[in-house]
């Protein structure tokens, strides 16, 4: 497997396993709906010291370039290590 290094980001800044994991969410599932409380609620329940942390849950509905630039632009400062779990419905 390969990885990408994120465009300003440089290797080796940091592995993320210093302190708890950290987990991310961009969707288009709006603020509203009970999905991201349910998709909290699994990772919490496998990883209990998880930091979890809202990216957008407003990316236009089935909009996934937008959701891909909310992926990128918020994303791409967290330290290596961390999951970045994104949800757009094409």
């Amino acid at each position: 497997m390969t990885t990408k290094q994120t465009p300003g980001k440089k290797r080796g800044t940091g592995s993320g396993l210093d302190g708890p994991p950290v987990v991310t969410f961009t969707t288009d599932f709006g603020t509203g709906s009970p999905l991201v409380a349910a998709m909290k609620g699994v990772v919490l329940a496998g990883c209990p010291q998880a930091v979890l942390v809202d990216v957008s849950n407003e990316v236009p509905r089935f909009d996934v370039s937008a959701g891909a630039f909310m992926l990128f632009a918020g994303t791409r400062h967290f330290a290596g290590g961390s999951v970045h779990l994104a949800v757009v419905d094409p």
